[in-house]
């Protein structure tokens, strides 16, 4: 029976060791934590998070579609107004809606104690001038609370509008959000007044200092898509921009602009975390493998796969060669992809006479997707996870086989 004993005793802490190298198996997270896990994902890698912010998306359209497709979207804008958009300067461009279904919304810009305006604020306002004479149709919407240190009753929307008067444009045309204290509420703010009291506003042109326009598009762009979202009331985005050349570096970093999407969030706790530099760091999934397959229509289609267990169709992205859906004959097939540093290929053996017509029942016998598919790179970081688990279920075959034998063994002797 010692025996018998020092044999579980070894085979529990085999099982130990074999559990401690496998990867951790967590209860299901929530949709904030997943939309945190977006929110961490692009202010750590930007770009080349991309495969994994998909991963993410695709967990929460499990759990909530329309929520999935809304934060998609964001996560798309905070990545075009980074890598794309072009900010306008002076005036905004051609080419917006030339009625009065245009709407520019100037943000506001801390006051001086007594209440009057700071330069840089006359400077948007002159922007936004400048673009309602060019748009003589559209609306001008002036956001921003009390921020006069030593004048309680003055507002930042309220002077921006008077100032636009004094300068001659129409009453009628302004519109004011004078209680907001930041950019996300300006947002939430102003979709209400523009939903409650100017129905046919449905393009929207944001008019601030030039370094603030893509922090500034993007935290109201995401709060106004929650809000048509959980309104369930028509969207409106930012379509376009213009920005008053301030004049000094203004650079807003990406830890800034991922605090704002995490108060419009709710994220309140990974706010502070993300701009004390605290939060927690994800790990970027890894190309492993390429796997090819010829479609019933005669199309390569090209799927990535990670260590992350990860699946993505990267067709589009791929580099293939080799094929031709109207030969006759074997093909060999070859796609390549590269992500982030690792380039993998793979090749497989095709034969258009085997390939189903998709006019006919398909034969569930009959496989279309190729014969001797190989992948053409691979090292030993790549195979080291399988090798791993297959090292792991011989010990535990193994030490199973010992404890059978040493029972028997005991029960004979």
């Amino acid at each position: 029976m010692k025996r018998i004993s020092k044999v579980l005793c070894a085979l529990f802490m085999s099982l130990s060791v074999m559990l401690s190298g496998l990867p951790a198996i967590h209860a299901q997270e929530s949709t904030q934590d997943l939309i945190g896990e977006l929110i961490r994902y692009y202010v750590t890698y930007q770009e080349s998070a991309e495969t994994d912010i998909q991963r993410v998306l695709d967990e929460l359209e499990e759990r909530d579609a329309t929520e999935a497709e809304v934060w998609g979207q964001i996560m798309d804008y905070w990545s075009y107004v980074n890598t794309e958009m072009k900010v306008n300067l002076d005036v905004a461009p051609d080419g917006l809606p030339n009625d009065n279904t245009l709407c520019f919304v100037v943000l506001g810009y801390q006051l001086n104690p007594d209440g009057s305006m700071k330069d840089e604020l006359i400077g948007r306002l002159q922007v936004a001038l400048d673009s309602a004479k060019k748009y003589p149709n559209a609306y001008v919407a002036c956001t921003g609370g009390g921020t006069a240190a030593d004048n309680p009753d003055a507002t930042e929307a309220d002077q921006m509008a008077a100032w636009l008067i004094e300068q001659g444009l129409d009453p009628e045309r302004i519109i004011v959000e004078n209680k907001s204290s930041s950019t996300v509420e300006n947002a939430e703010f102003t979709y209400r007044i523009l939903r409650e009291s100017y129905p046919q506003i449905d393009s929207l042109a944001l008019i601030t200092s030039d370094y603030h326009v893509p922090r500034g598009c993007l935290l109201y762009n995401a709060r106004l898509l929650l809000s048509a979202y959980e309104a369930g009331d028509k969207l409106l985005t930012i379509d376009s921009n213009a920005g008053y050349q301030a004049g000094h570096e203004g650079y807003e970093s990406i830890a800034l602009q991922a605090n704002g999407v995490c108060q419009i969030a709710g994220l309140y706790d990974l706010a502070s975390q993300i701009s004390d530099g605290t939060y927690e760091q994800p790990t970027l999934s890894r190309l492993i493998s390429l796997n090819i397959t010829i479609t019933a229509d005669r199309q390569v289609q090209v799927k990535a796969l990670y260590d992350s267990g990860y699946t993505r169709d990267v067709t589009a992205l791929a580099e293939i060669s080799g094929y031709d859906p109207d030969a006759e004959g074997k093909q060999t097939v070859t796609a390549y992809y590269s992500e982030n540093g690792v380039r993998k290929g793979a090749t497989i053996v095709v034969d258009n006479a085997a390939i189903e017509d998709p006019s006919e029942p398909a034969d569930p016998d009959t496989d279309d997707k190729g014969e001797g598919q190989k992948p053409i790179e691979s090292d030993d970081a790549d195979t080291a996870a399988a090798g791993q688990a297959a090292g792991y279920a011989l010990m535990g075959v193994m030490a199973a086989g010992a404890l059978i034998v040493m029972r028997r063994k005991a029960i004979n002797g």
